[in-house]
C-alpha cells in the first residue's frame, strides 16, 4: 500500500512513479489496455463520516477524500458496468489499522444486493 507523502516517489528508468490509485483509482482504462473486452468496476469508497475540522491532518485527509472522490466517480463512467460495495472496514491513517465497521456478513449483503443486475443490462 502506498500513502501519498509518507512514501516518495520512485524513479524508474528516468520516469517518476507515485501511487496509481490517486490518478486512476478505477483502473478501467489499464484494463481494456490490458485486453477486457468489458469492464465491471467495484467501488468500495466508503461513505464520509462526521470530521472534526481541527488539525491540519484531517483537513489534508478530507482534502484527499474530495480529490479521489472525483477521480473515482469520472473513472466510474468509463466501465461498462459498476457496482458499489461498502466494505465492513475502515483505514484510520492516525493509528495505521483497520477497523471493523460492519458485519462480516455484509459482502454477502452486498452480494444479494447486487445479484442479477449485471445480468439485466
Amino acid at each position: 500500500m502506498s500513502i501519498p507523502g509518507v512514501f516518495p516517489p520512485v524513479e524508474i528508468d528516468g520516469e517518476m512513479y507515485v501511487d496509481g490509485g490517486i490518478m486512476e483509482p478505477v483502473p478501467v482504462e489499464a484494463a481494456r489496455r490490458a485486453g477486457a473486452d468489458v469492464v465491471i468496476a467495484v467501488d468500495v469508497r466508503r461513505e464520509l463520516e462526521e470530521i472534526n475540522h481541527d488539525s491540519i491532518v484531517t483537513n489534508l485527509q478530507l482534502t484527499l477524500y474530495f480529490l479521489l472522490d472525483a477521480n473515482t466517480e469520472a473513472q466510474l463512467r468509463h466501465a461498462d458496468r459498476s457496482i458499489a460495495w461498502r466494505p465492513g472496514w475502515t483505514w484510520d491513517f492516525a493509528s495505521s489499522v483497520f477497523i471493523p465497521s460492519a458485519p462480516a456478513s455484509s459482502s454477502s449483503t452486498g452480494e444479494e444486493n447486487h445479484r442479477g443486475r449485471c445480468d439485466s443490462a
